[in-house]
């Protein structure tokens, strides 16, 4: 697996030198397009006090890691520029492309990163079934696996019997996060194309490259030999184990076996660490390792997009650019395929995405309308207007294996305004009924409320 991991990566590496640092847009930019803004994230209700107070939401973990990657982003360029790196040639090209590199792989494992990201989005998901955790990333050791630790076995058995779904959903909520990292700094470079943003590629290719390895690993029965090392390490100690050992292996292997008791499915480890929690490949049924095969190959579509090749717009005239890619996500009833559009005109910025959602052998369609940004006046205050509108059918009760659907809505609006000339404010009500949304916790119907501070410079 080692030296898979290895050849892809040299793979990645070579592309990435190669589309990640461009020429500067020729076109002039406006004073919103100059701008850096960071986002701080306040409140993020109900899902902050539900249980206690807990931070992060999955929202506010996502705003985190992209600040993350735009601060160091800046710090980087600006290095560059002091060190007379700042143009196109190829000594320029390359050690501007390295610093990129450097960055991304050395930082994947800090706190704030997408390493954590990804934890964070499984402890969300957690925390919304009052399962507390701890994200093994901020222990700061390297390796090749990072636990979501100290929990207790029953609370697992509890949360697969009261709710598979929430279950399978936990599972692949690292996945989730990191393609809605790619797809929210893809947003932001096309609508706004702000200063410092031209080592997001390396983002987008180390983010959507990481969910495919994974998903190739847990294909691969040689992984099984890094499973029991993970064993072997935790020993007796149960609060060191992780709450589901390989991502997808769990997630393909609890997708086919709703209705299993988790403490017999998964038996009890002999070195007396209680429950054994992790699924080896070679444990999968032949129909389980057959559609994990096929969701490897669908991941495969994230290819499709000229964002990962340097090309951000299709510039149709001056004022009107578009774009369009693909995104695949693992969800809680199978797998979504997203062709996703890209627009935008003076003031008028639209994102729409299709949304081709499958479970076993059924197809369940839906559509995602945004508005982003408008500017509107009231009572002389500037506002800037983000409406969005979902509409999708999906298998009933989330279930894999039913053919039967149910239509869901998601209604969304978020409020922006400017306090002075580097602070903002902006406030987000969202309703939806039930269904699975990406980003958003709730599997069954909810109202949250999101609010927070914007910093600009």
């Amino acid at each position: 697996m080692k030296k898979r991991i290895i050849f892809l990566f040299s793979i990645v590496i070579l592309v990435s030198l190669s589309t990640i640092v461009m020429a500067e847009d020729s076109k002039e930019k406006t004073a919103d397009e100059q701008k850096v803004q960071l986002e701080l994230p306040l409140v993020d209700a109900p899902f902050n006090y539900q249980d206690g107070f807990y931070l992060p939401s999955m929202n506010q973990s996502l705003k985190i890691t992209k600040d993350y990657f735009k601060l160091g982003l800046m710090l980087l360029d600006k290095t560059m520029d002091k060190l007379n790196l700042k143009g196109n040639s190829s000594d320029q090209v390359f050690w501007r492309g390295m610093s990129y590199i450097l960055f991304a792989v050395e930082s994947s494992r800090l706190p704030g990163a997408d390493g954590w990201l990804h934890e964070e989005y499984h402890r969300a998901v957690l925390k919304n079934k009052g399962i507390d955790s701890y994200n093994g990333i901020y222990d700061l050791k390297g390796g090749e696996f990072t636990s979501v630790s100290e929990i207790d076995d029953q609370e697992l058995a509890q949360m697969k019997a009261e709710s598979n779904p929430d279950f399978v959903r936990l599972a692949a909520a690292g996945y989730e996060a990191q393609t809605e990292l790619v797809l929210s700094l893809e947003k932001e470079k096309f609508f706004y194309n702000p200063r410092y943003s031209n080592g997001y590629r390396l983002t987008y290719w180390m983010d959507l490259f990481n969910n495919y390895d994974y998903l190739n690993a847990c294909t691969d029965e040689s992984t099984d030999e890094d499973v029991e090392e993970m064993i072997e390490e935790e020993g007796a100690d149960m609060s060191k184990k992780d709450f589901t050992g390989l991502d997808f292996t769990a997630w393909v292997h609890d997708l086919f076996n709703p209705d299993v008791d988790y403490n017999q499915d998964r038996g009890y480890r002999q070195n007396g660490g209680g429950i054994d929690r992790y699924i080896r490949v070679s444990e999968l049924s032949s129909e389980e390792m057959d559609y994990l095969n096929k969701q490897r190959r669908l991941a495969m579509l994230n290819a499709l997009d000229p964002m990962l090749f340097g090309i951000d717009e299709f510039r149709l005239n001056e004022n009107l650019a578009f774009n369009v890619n693909v995104r695949h996500y693992l969800t809680s009833f199978g797998s979504s395929v997203n062709l996703n559009f890209y627009l935008k005109k003076d003031d008028l910025k639209l994102f729409m995405s299709l949304l081709n959602q499958s479970n076993y052998k059924n197809y369940f369609p839906g559509i995602d309308l945004q508005l982003i940004d408008y500017p509107i006046t009231f009572k002389d205050k500037k506002i800037k207007l983000t409406p969005r509108l979902m509409l999708w059918s999906q298998p009933k009760d989330q279930k894999f294996k039913t053919s039967q659907g149910e239509f869901g809505a998601l209604l969304s609006v978020k409020l922006s305004t400017v306090i002075n000339d580097k602070w903002g404010w902006n406030l987000k009500v969202a309703g939806k009924t039930d269904g699975w949304v990406a980003s958003n916790v709730y599997l069954d119907q909810n109202i949250s409320l999101q609010t927070g501070l914007t910093y600009s410079f």
